[in-house]
């Protein structure tokens, strides 16, 4: 059960702090080389969407220590289950959409301070 838990969480960790570490990477390479706004949506896009990449690989792989956490804690996984598998997906889906639906800021001088 321990070992069943510490891959849940390494998972886990992995399926949300391997995505932010591309995004700055992302971010800092294209304020770098000054990407166009639409290059940054496609990377924040990507990035948003590697969370939930990450935990269907994780389900794909783990199946079977996901069956002994379920069999020793049915609860636990419940609540993991309801946030990590459906309540994330759902807000990084969402922030997508917003993402895409917002309009760029357009300034009265032509876009000059």
């Amino acid at each position: 059960m321990n070992t069943d838990l510490s891959n849940l969480i390494w998972g886990l960790t992995f399926a949300f702090v391997f995505p932010i570490i591309c995004y700055g990477t992302g971010m800092a390479w294209n304020k770098v080389f000054r990407a166009p706004a639409t290059v940054n949506k496609v990377w924040t896009s990507f990035c948003l969407l590697l969370p939930i990449v990450g935990l269907g690989m994780m389900v794909q792989v783990g199946w079977e220590s996901l069956r002994r956490l379920w069999l020793s804690s049915p609860y636990l996984l419940s609540i993991a289950a309801l946030v990590f598998g459906m309540l994330a997906p759902a807000a990084l889906i969402a922030a997508i959409l917003r993402l895409w639906r917002t309009k760029p800021i357009h300034t009265p001088s032509g876009g000059k301070c």
